[in-house]
């Protein structure tokens, strides 16, 4: 018997409204229905999707900054630190010279 790998709340919120506002959008709701929609989406505040990968024991999905697997606990390799990307300096352009009192 196996059992499916447990699916994070927020991403399971996150399909729901996908597909209320897929069916809202073929459909021309009542304002009042699509204000409600709405203000539901923004209390939940769900923001962005996590990042994920796979467990290198199981294959369940973990986030990204997991320390166990949530499906069989083993412990996840640290994911290597990706150094900012940083655009190089520009050289300064050199300074014009400066005409001397003298030399004008």
């Amino acid at each position: 018997m196996s059992t499916a790998p447990v699916v994070d709340p927020s991403t399971r919120l996150r399909t729901l409204i996908a597909s209320v506002d897929h069916e809202l959008a073929q459909a021309a709701p009542a304002p009042a229905l699509q204000g409600a929609f709405a203000a539901l989406v923004e209390a939940l505040a769900l923001g962005p999707e996590p990042e994920m990968r796979a467990c290198p024991a199981c294959q369940a999905p973990c986030r990204a900054n997991a320390q166990r697997c949530g499906f069989c606990w083993q412990v996840l390799p640290a994911l290597a630190a990706v150094a900012p990307v940083v655009a190089p300096l520009a050289k300064p352009e050199p300074a014009a010279p400066t005409p001397t009192a003298g030399t004008a």
